[in-house]
């Protein structure tokens, strides 16, 4: 007796006729319509000839649990007793097999609800935990322990592309340490499901042929990869392995997408949690910041505070801020300014470079290094495109391998893997500065970094236009209360003389200068003297004293003249013949010396020649800070000029009363006259009075 569908009988598909049909003899399928065994012979059968070949189908009212086919080839047929007996045998075996499938579909039924009662624990273990560290490896840890499976792992994306993701695991060694997962790189099924945002399930990787085996963990024989999705939010990957093939059945699969869903929400939850943490944390820390704000508290040292607090929320090898110049070349004195300046830079004491050495690098020297690259400083946007990108687009920006270098990462020396973020300081839809941090290794900055530097940027510019806006009126309050006191110590004073040293006296400890002197215009000669002058050495005081300045002699006067604006001293304003008479201790490519018109009402009286040289301030300061003293020293020299005016304007009174006295006395002492001689006599005689 052969059983040729014992396989069959096992199928909870049995009742699928398509399958069934298909694999039936033609005397099985006859049994299996007509639900009674084939050939049907009668107690009262005369055939000599017995059927040798007779199907048999087992029945459980009427549904066909499965058929049997016996062939008798070495005897006579099948006699009507012989088929009563394999009829009740038939009988007893269809009851067997009910009672077997029932069992195993109860024992299924029972596995499938032990699997969503383990799955509605997970999930409610998972989404009340809302710190996502704690969250994976809860996640990982239940599904290998509860499901049995070999090996489980999360894959949380990074940044907004997919191409990069965190990947947390854990095997029968226990949870596995953190790796970056590069899907580019990647050909398996995980890679597949992240390009499809669909589920693949591989049950017998040895009888699959789409991807490598080596694609696989070894010892795994199924995997089932699922996305994790919350609506269209891509937040990751969840990743089954069993060692075991037919692991993922259709119907557990279902379960396992219910759990990944589940899973997606936790981990958009944590996320969001902890993004509003985080936007609460750097709001305290920066309106610390910001209450911190004193007359004693520049801009840059708010800068520095703001980087500062930065670095506690990142990992960073060099921080800086650019600000944006809004001023273009063509105001204030006149000095090329670019439109972003390196405006507060931190680096860490030991830093990695190119070659993998540890050495120390000071800020300030970072900061000279940047200043004294031409290309850097008059030009950031078109030197390094990974920030005219965060400019253009005014979002948050994250370098990787294939970014092109930005310029911190530049001037360190970095390995081209390094990584770096920037975020745009935006203040009503108008850029005003960027933040740029860097780390030498990469992959350091991801999705959560994204959202904490846009809060942290956003905060950050709102601090950084309060400290401007309150700078400024600080600033302007400032200026005006040192202008008066200007205006009362000049207006005080009768002798020109004495107004040119107290100007001369001021200036240098207002503006914050080592020294300056002051030339008056002679209108007869057409030419300037030196009067008064505070802060040169004696050498270059007798130098300057000795400066014969007549017309055409010197361009820097003669462009003064024109423009009535300041002129800075250099090889185009300066001669070298005057460079080395006048100046030889001077580089007037590198020191600073700028030259101040005296004007009122559009009358030149003099000019202010200012030695910038040991200052703060240089040719590479911002335009902001510039016109901050240029207001100033504006403001004094007006004064001044005022002054000088008033004064000249007394003499010339003074001189104007003298001689019309003069003159009346003479006319009166020599109106009774007639004599010539007489009247000369007199005339003389009186002016020598």
């Amino acid at each position: 007796m052969v059983d040729s569908f014992s396989d069959l009988v096992s199928n909870e598909d049995l009742q699928n006729k398509a399958t069934l049909l298909s694999e039936l003899s033609p005397l099985m399928e006859q049994a299996y319509h007509e639900r009674q065994i084939i050939p049907n012979l009668r107690s009262d059968s005369k055939d000599v000839d017995l059927n040798s070949v007779i199907a048999i189908p087992l029945l459980i009212k009427d549904e066909v649990l499965g058929i049997i086919q016996l062939d008798r080839t070495n005897q006579v047929g099948f006699t009507f007793n012989d088929i009563e007996l394999i009829n009740g045998f038939a009988i007893q075996l269809s009851i067997a097999l009910n009672y077997l499938q029932q069992k195993i579909l109860s024992n299924y039924l029972q596995q499938h609800i032990d699997q969503l009662r383990t799955v509605e624990e997970i999930s409610q273990s998972i989404l009340s935990n809302l710190d996502r560290e704690s969250l994976l490896n809860s996640a990982i840890s239940l599904l290998h322990q509860n499901f049995g499976f070999s090996k489980v792992n999360i894959l949380i994306v990074r940044g907004d592309d997919k191409k990069v993701l965190k990947k947390i695991g854990i095997s029968s060694d226990g949870i596995e340490p953190e790796k970056t997962y590069y899907y580019e790189t990647d050909n398996g099924p995980v890679a597949w499901c992240i390009s499809h945002l669909e589920p693949i399930a591989i049950n017998d990787l040895h009888l699959q042929n789409k991807f490598p085996v080596s694609d696989f963990e070894n010892n795994n024989r199924s995997e089932l990869v699922l996305p994790l999705l919350h609506g269209n939010i891509f937040i990751g990957v969840l990743d089954l392995c069993s060692k075991t093939a037919n692991a993922f059945e259709p119907k557990t699969i279902k379960i396992y997408q219910l759990l990944a869903e589940n899973i997606a929400v936790a981990i958009r939850n944590a996320n969001l949690y902890r993004s509003e943490q985080m936007r609460r944390l750097i709001s305290d820390r920066l309106r610390d910041v910001v209450g911190s704000l004193s007359t004693d508290l520049s801009l840059d040292d708010a800068l520095q505070r703001i980087l500062n607090e930065i670095e506690k929320f990142f990992p960073w090898d060099a921080s800086a801020i650019w600000m944006t110049d809004f001023t273009s070349k063509e105001t204030g004195i006149g000095q090329f300014t670019s439109l972003y300046r390196l405006a507060a830079v931190r680096i860490k004491e030991n830093t990695t470079g190119e070659t993998d050495q540890i050495y120390s690098f000071e800020t300030n020297d970072l900061f000279d290094q940047y200043i004294q690259n031409t290309a850097d400083a008059n030009d950031l946007l078109s030197s390094y495109p990974w920030i005219t990108e965060i400019v253009n687009a005014k979002t948050i920006g994250l370098r990787n391998s294939n970014s092109a270098y930005e310029p911190l990462g530049a001037n360190l020396g970095f390995k081209s893997e390094y990584s770096a973020i920037g975020a745009p300081l935006i203040i009503n839809d108008q850029l005003v500065g960027i933040i740029d941090l860097v780390h030498h290794l990469p992959d350091q900055y991801d999705g959560e970094s994204i959202s904490m530097a846009k809060a942290f940027a956003n905060y950050a510019s709102i601090a950084i236009e309060n400290i401007r806006l309150y700078t400024v009126a600080h600033d302007q309050a400032w200026i005006t209360t040192v202008l008066l006191q200007v205006a009362e110590a000049t207006q005080s004073i009768t002798n020109l003389d004495e107004l040119l040293e107290t100007v001369a006296g001021m200036l240098p400890g207002l503006i914050g200068v080592d020294a300056c002197m002051l030339f008056l215009w002679d209108q007869s000669y057409e030419t300037f003297f030196s009067r008064a002058s505070n802060g040169f050495d004696d050498e270059q005081l007798a130098r300057l004293n000795a400066w014969d300045i007549y017309p055409g002699s010197v361009i820097a006067f003669e462009k003064m003249k024109q423009s009535r604006s300041p002129v800075i001293l250099n090889t185009d304003t300066i001669s070298d013949e005057i460079e080395s008479q006048v100046f030889p201790n001077y580089d007037l490519e590198k020191d600073l010396l700028i030259l101040f018109p005296l004007i009122t009402q559009n009358c030149l009286c003099g000019a202010i020649l200012i030695d910038f040289t040991n200052s703060s301030l240089d040719i590479n300061s911002s335009q902001e800070v510039w016109d901050e003293k240029y207001t100033l020293i504006q403001g004094v020299t007006h004064q001044a000029a005022i002054a000088i005016e008033n004064l000249q304007l007394v003499k010339s009174q003074e001189e104007e009363a003298y001689i019309s006295v003069a003159l009346l006395q003479v006319a009166q002492a020599i109106v009774s006259l007639n004599q010539l001689d007489e009247i000369l006599v007199v005339s003389h005689a009186e002016m020598d009075g």
